[in-house]
Parts: C-alpha cells; structure tokens; sequence
C-alpha cells in the first residue's frame, strides 16, 4: 500500500502521530524519552519555525498538533525524529529502528475537528489505562514542568487557530 501524497499547508494544524518499531515500548524509560523528546521538539521548533499547540509522549508513541507556517511538515518531522532516534539508540546501545514507519499526519480544517484531536491527544493515556485525568499524567504539554523555556514561552493558544476574533472557551479534556 502506498504512501497517500503529503500535503502541505500552512493554513490548518496537523495531527501528528509518530509510533515506535512493531509497537515496542521505547528502549529507555520514559522519563528519559520525555527529556530526549522535549530536547528535540524544541529544538525542531525553533529550527523549522512550528507552531506548537499540544503534545503527549507514551511508552511507544507521541502524538503533537502542530501548524508549519514555512510548508515544511517533511523537513521538521524527518528531523525531530532522526534526532529522537539517534540520541534514543545511543542511551539505550541499540542499533535498529527506533520508530516503525515515517510519522501519520492529518490535517484539521475545522473547529470540531481541531476540538476532537486536542481531546484525543491529551486522553491518550487515559484510555490506556495509565491514569484518570489529563492533568495527572506528567508527559504532555499540560505538565507544569517542562524545563524548556522556549517551549513553555511559545505554546500557541488553540482558540487562535480558527478563532482569530473571539475567545473559544471549551470544556477541559477530561470530559
């Protein structure tokens, strides 16, 4: 099966979904992953100018909603994950594929959508039985502790990405 063409926009955000070789959990433990994944998204972000809106890393995958004003998802995602990959395979010694195949990527062209997927994004782990609420599972964009200054400087607010006039208040991701 082939490969769908990749589109590129700089109008709509991304759903990015990027998942570790035959689903295996990440060679380290996570909270080493955290720090190599926070490391290079911030590195990747300011490198290829993203706009970052939320993320969430769990033991064999991540999942970020982006936006790439330059058109260039190919070029930041190649790079945010080669760079994962080399630094995850040197802490862990293993030589082998780090991630299974090139990231998934969606584009979100409407408000429901874009509502669904920040949703679903931070839910992930509840619905894999890691915790009961958003807030409590430290590896996502919510967590207070993100030593990336950069990171926590520049997080897109979401309600700018369709409502550029109004103020969206929706309701938290637990619900």
């Amino acid at each position: 099966m082939s490969r769908s063409p990749l589109i590129r926009t700089n109008d709509f955000p991304y759903h990015i979904r990027v998942r570790s070789n035959n689903r295996e959990w990440f060679y380290l433990p996570i909270e080493n992953v955290w720090e190599i994944f926070i490391s290079h998204l911030e590195e990747t972000s300011i490198k290829h100018n993203l706009d970052i809106y939320c993320f969430t890393l769990m033991n064999n995958h991540y999942h970020v909603l982006l936006k790439t004003p330059d058109l260039n998802i190919d070029k930041a995602l190649h790079n945010l994950n080669y760079k994962m990959s080399l630094a995850i395979g040197k802490q862990s010694n293993r030589i082998n594929r780090i991630f299974g195949t090139r990231y998934k990527w969606s584009i979100i062209q409407s408000e429901s959508y874009l509502l669904r997927v920040y949703q679903y994004i931070y839910q992930n782990p509840i619905r894999a039985n890691i915790c009961n609420k958003v807030e409590s599972y430290p590896y996502n964009s919510l967590n207070s502790n993100i030593e990336s200054k950069y990171l926590k400087d520049n997080f897109k607010k979401i309600e700018v990405v369709f409502s550029k006039d109004r103020l969206k208040i929706f309701s938290w991701p637990n619900e």
